[in-house]
């Protein structure tokens, strides 16, 4: 358990103890939880859907080709985005 438990396995537990009040979700207000790839599962879609959220999960395929379009993992080429500030990647200002 602990460490080695994967963070789907939590999931119930981490969203049925958020400490406010969430309002009523509707159709003019739903609530989104968006979730990487190592939640891809059918279970974690149900599990976020009976709670109210409307779940946003990235698929793992989605996620690769982001990786392969940008090796790096950084920015894409001509992005706007500076770097952060404390990193090893260098850009020009």
């Amino acid at each position: 358990d602990g460490a080695n438990r994967h963070d789907s396995k939590l999931l119930a537990e981490t969203l049925d103890s958020i400490p406010i009040e969430r309002p009523q979700p509707s159709e003019q207000r739903p609530q989104g939880l968006c979730l990487d790839r190592g939640y891809d599962y059918q279970a974690v879609r149900e599990t976020v859907a009976d709670r109210g959220f409307t779940p946003h999960v990235r698929t793992r395929g989605e996620e690769i080709k982001l990786k392969l379009q940008t090796p790096s993992g950084g920015p894409a080429a001509g992005s706007s985005r500076p770097a952060t500030p404390g990193s090893t990647a260098t850009a020009a200002y």
